[in-house]
């Protein structure tokens, strides 16, 4: 394990990388100490937990294959930890991405990388993820937009919470219909992301009842669904969605439909 102190860090923000291979580690180090980052390395599971919890980065990149156990127990132990539960990871590995990419997001990953990964390119995703403030001095949330989700899975409501929270918006949630109308009206959300399939009443039904409400009418909705593409996509449209995205959702898609609502809102 390295902890670099020793080095002036022009920016706030800190990365721990969780790999146990120095050549793959380096690149990664390299790219990211030029940009001003501090970087904080682990090389097994055990300690990846010990520095999270100590020095509390802003972010996690973690390999799978780790000494003293796997990448999905640190992110399973990390979660169950109130210090680190919002921290978000990045998933950084060798491993094959047909077998791992949705197994990583569903464990609560935010994004997945495939092995060997260029240093600049793991920076652009750490921005990407994390917004374009990420490693500036001079640091400014994303937020305070609040965003509000609604999804009768818990597992996709988590997710879509811990990547939210990286990017510095304000997240609340509703698992069903009724909820989610109600919850709308006292938080005022400036972005809805939406399940179709919902207890209570389909998301189409939740869109048409946002639209009565005159405070609510121009909020921007991103419609999530499991359904048939096609069909779910034309009526979405219609129903005045912004944007629609197949489950399971790519992040970065999802990240980017949400700024580009947030965007059309504060123009409109």
């Amino acid at each position: 394990m390295d902890l670099d102190d020793r080095r002036p860090i022009v920016s706030p923000d800190r990365v721990l990388i969780v790999d146990n291979d120095p050549g793959e580690r380096l690149p990664m180090i390299k790219a990211l100490r030029g940009a001003g980052l501090g970087v904080l390395t682990a090389d097994d599971a055990v300690s990846a937990i010990s520095v999270a919890l100590r020095e509390k980065p802003r972010v996690i990149v973690l390999d799978l294959r780790l000494p003293g156990g796997g990448g999905y127990q640190v992110i399973e132990r990390l979660q169950t930890l109130p210090a680190t539960a919002a921290t978000p990871i990045v998933v950084c590995t060798a491993e094959d991405p047909a077998r791992h990419r949705q197994a990583a997001l569903a464990a609560g990953a935010v994004e997945f990388l495939r092995k060997p990964v260029d240093g600049d390119a793991l920076l652009a995703t750490l921005r990407f993820v994390l917004g374009p403030g990420f490693g500036s001095a001079a640091l400014e949330p994303a937020g305070p937009a609040t965003v509000l989700v609604v999804d009768d899975d818990p597992d996709v409501r988590r997710a879509l919470l811990l990547l939210f929270q990286a990017q510095g918006y304000d997240v609340v949630m509703a698992e069903d219909a009724i909820s989610a109308v109600a919850i709308a009206r006292a938080r005022a959300p400036q972005v809805v992301v939406l399940d179709i399939g919902l207890p209570g009443g389909e998301g189409f039904t939740v869109m048409e009842r946002l639209r009565a409400v005159p405070d609510l009418a121009a909020t921007p909705v991103v419609v999530i669904s499991g359904r048939d593409p096609e069909q779910m996509r034309r009526r979405a449209e219609q129903a005045g969605a912004v944007a629609f995205l197949q489950k399971p959702t790519d992040n970065r898609e999802l990240l980017q439909a949400v700024r580009d609502a947030l965007g059309r809102r504060s123009t409109a």
